[in-house]
């Protein structure tokens, strides 16, 4: 029976593991249930899912699916991140992690690559998706509008001319 129910919750690891192309591996001593709420909080809202599991049922699913990581860090009480994009869990925990001393980032496994935790530090300072999509619809229309003001010139400059004969010219 132990044993059955051990296979399912690595089963489960497996499927999250799988799923993710950021996994977080945080170290948490002493957090209090109204941090460990508004840390859930924060990484929900960041489109991310904040695990607990046995160091020993981790480590089963990264063999089982022939994953490379650091068993250093699978030492001690361990939390997972498990997130589908990179940049915002990873910022939302860096940024926990900053303002509370009770957890840190120990590393992770970034697109089924090991990495520690200076990297994990990187991609929370990389921007967000939507900020970067941002800034690429503005890259993209930057062309399209300087050339729409080049065209527009010629037209402003005989507005103004006009304009100009129509105040020196007496009523």
């Amino acid at each position: 029976m132990v044993k059955e129910s051990k296979k399912v919750l690595v089963e489960e690891i497996k499927q999250k593991i799988s799923a993710a192309d950021l996994i977080v591996f945080s170290h948490y001593n002493k957090l209090t249930v109204a941090a460990d709420r508004e840390l859930r909080r924060k990484l929900r809202a960041a489109k991310a899912e904040y695990c607990v599991y046995k160091n020993n049922l981790v480590s089963l699913a990264f063999r089982d699916l022939q994953i490379a990581y650091d068993e250093k860090q699978l030492v001690g009480p361990t939390a997972y991140v498990f997130a589908k994009e990179p940049a915002a869990p990873a910022k939302a925990l860096v940024e926990f992690a900053r303002n509370n001393e009770a957890v840190s980032v120990k590393g992770g496994i970034f697109q089924k690559q090991a990495v520690d935790a200076a990297a994990v530090q990187e991609l929370a300072a990389l921007p967000g998706r939507e900020e970067l999509l941002s800034k690429l619809v503005y890259l993209l229309q930057s062309p399209i509008s300087g050339l729409a003001n080049v065209l527009q010139g010629p037209i402003r400059k005989l507005v103004y001319g006009l304009n100009a004969v129509a105040e020196k010219r007496p009523r």
